[in-house]
C-alpha cells in the first residue's frame, strides 16, 4: 500500500506546466488503476463477495441445520430418543423450544423397496403413500417458481415401475425439468405416461417445497425423518 502511494507521488512530481493534457490525464488514469488493482480492501471485499456467491440460496439456508447421521439404520423410535437428547443438552440448537416436533415421510426410495414382491403383486401399489404412489413429487426452487428437482439438477425421478397390467411392468422417467413451470413439467410428465395403470389411476404430480421456502419455513424445532415402511430411518434426520 505504501509502495503504491509513493508511485503516485513520483507520477505527479512528473506533471509539469509543460506536460500536455492528454499525457496528464494518462498519467493520472495509471495512477487510479495502480490504486484500484492494489488495493488490499476492496480485495477482501471482493473475496467475500464471491465466496457468498459460491453458496446458491438453498445452501445458505442449510449450512446451520443439524444432521443425525448415527440415526441411519434405527427405528424410529430409537432416532427419536437420540434427537431427543441433543435437545436436552443444548436446546438452543433447536431455537429453545419446550420439545421437539417430528414430521415423517415415507421414504419414496429404491433401495426401500421389495421389488420382487411389488412386481409380483401390484396391489402393494394401493399401500404405498396412502394409496398416492402415482403422483410424482416436481421440487421447486426456494422462490417455488422453477423446478430443480432433489439434486438441484432439474432431474425428476419415479421411483417405481409403472404397472399397465399385472405382469406387465414398464419403466418411465427420469425427466429433465430444468427451467421448467410446475404445469409445464407435470405435463409433459403426464405425456410421456399417458396409459393408466392396472388400478386406473393416471400418473400425476404434487410440488414439493424446498426448506426456507415460503411454504415451508424453517422450522429449527422440527425434524424430518424420512423413514421406510417398517419405520427405519433411510435418510439423515436434520432439523429445520
Amino acid at each position: 500500500r505504501r509502495t503504491t502511494l509513493q508511485l503516485l507521488i513520483r507520477i505527479m512530481k512528473s506533471i509539469t506546466k509543460k506536460t500536455s493534457v492528454a499525457l496528464t490525464l494518462a498519467l493520472l488514469a495509471a495512477a487510479y488503476l495502480t490504486l484500484w488493482t492494489n488495493d488490499p480492501v476492496r480485495e477482501a471485499a471482493s473475496g467475500v463477495q464471491q465466496r457468498q456467491l459460491a453458496y446458491s440460496a438453498e445452501e445458505r439456508e442449510l449450512i446451520t441445520k443439524l444432521v443425525f447421521a448415527e440415526c441411519v439404520g434405527m427405528h424410529f423410535n430409537q432416532c427419536k430418543n437420540v434427537i431427543d437428547a441433543a435437545h436436552a443438552a443444548n436446546p438452543a440448537a433447536f431455537d429453545n423450544v419446550p420439545y421437539v416436533t417430528y414430521h415423517t415421510v415415507k421414504a419414496r426410495d429404491q433401495t426401500t423397496l421389495d421389488h420382487a414382491a411389488l412386481e409380483a403383486d401390484p396391489d402393494m401399489l394401493l399401500t404405498i403413500d396412502n394409496g398416492d404412489y402415482m403422483l410424482v413429487g416436481l421440487r421447486t426452487d426456494l422462490n417455488e417458481t422453477y423446478i430443480v428437482g432433489i439434486e438441484g439438477d432439474g432431474i425428476v425421478t419415479y421411483p417405481y415401475k409403472w404397472c399397465l397390467d399385472y405382469g406387465n411392468w414398464v419403466p418411465i422417467g427420469p425427466w429433465d425439468c430444468s427451467g421448467m413451470l410446475y404445469d409445464e413439467c407435470c405435463d409433459s410428465i403426464k405425456a410421456d405416461v399417458p396409459e393408466p395403470d392396472v388400478h386406473g389411476n393416471y400418473i400425476d404430480c404434487y410440488e414439493s417445497f424446498p426448506r426456507g421456502s415460503r411454504n415451508n419455513p424453517l422450522d429449527y424445532g422440527r425434524v424430518v425423518m424420512h423413514i421406510s415402511q417398517i419405520n427405519k430411518v433411510v435418510h439423515p434426520p436434520i432439523n429445520g
